[in-house]
């Protein structure tokens, strides 16, 4: 359950128990996965691990769509993304809590950020990394460079799920052969309209497109 206060632009989640996995349920799912992901363009693998779920699962899930080409977005934290590095997923992306429990970094600045997020980078050989920053956007480094996402603000009715909303506007737009400026501007505009709703991750295309074009893509400047 979401709880949004609107009046003080806050929202609360309250969660309660969770659907255990054992090994016969992942059976049926790899089956079904193996069946289906070439009919993808992208997968998505998001959120934490229900228990009983091994911490080698995202890693599963990369090796799996690397049979069929196809490219995997990873956005978790601690063990279980440190687990799938090795297999190389096209994107990382994590929000800022999500970077600091993972890599044991708290930067205090956004110059902190870009810098700890691109030595992260660097040092695990990463294809690409995604880290939202809630209302100060996004920063990104990839194959094409490193960039800076800043989308207009937004008085935020519900903002969970925002982060979810800009994976898959993300990779949506790389699929249709947007570079990554342009996808990350589609992912801060989906982002931004999606704190507007009262639903989790939902938004409206009339206020993406109206967000959009007042989404500031820069190119950062970084080196090491």
């Amino acid at each position: 359950l979401v709880i949004c206060e609107t009046e003080h632009e806050r929202h609360s989640h309250i969660m309660a128990g969770a659907l255990r996995v054992n090994d016969e349920h992942l059976e049926v799912l790899w089956r079904r996965f193996r069946r289906r992901v070439d009919e993808a363009d992208w997968v998505i693998g998001a959120g934490t691990l229900s228990p009983g779920c091994p911490t080698s699962f995202y890693r599963d899930l990369v090796v799996a769509a690397a049979e069929t080409e196809t490219p995997v977005l990873i956005d978790c934290a601690r063990e279980p993304l440190l687990a799938s590095r090795p297999a190389r997923p096209a994107i990382v992306k994590m929000n800022t809590e999500e970077f600091a429990v993972t890599f044991g970094v708290r930067p205090e600045s956004m110059e902190g950020w870009i810098g700890e997020s691109y030595r992260i980078f660097r040092a695990h050989e990463m294809p690409a990394l995604v880290l939202t920053i809630g209302v100060e956007g996004m920063i990104a480094f990839s194959a094409e460079g490193a960039f800076q996402v800043k989308p207009p603000p937004q008085k935020p009715v519900n903002a969970a799920g925002a982060g979810d909303a800009a994976s898959a506007a993300l990779v949506w737009r790389l699929a249709e052969g947007d570079d990554w400026s342009a996808a990350l501007q589609w992912a801060g505009a989906v982002s931004a309209a999606t704190v507007l709703t009262e639903g989790t991750a939902d938004c409206h295309m009339d206020e993406v497109e109206r967000i959009r074009g007042d989404v500031v893509v820069s190119q950062l400047n970084v080196a090491g």
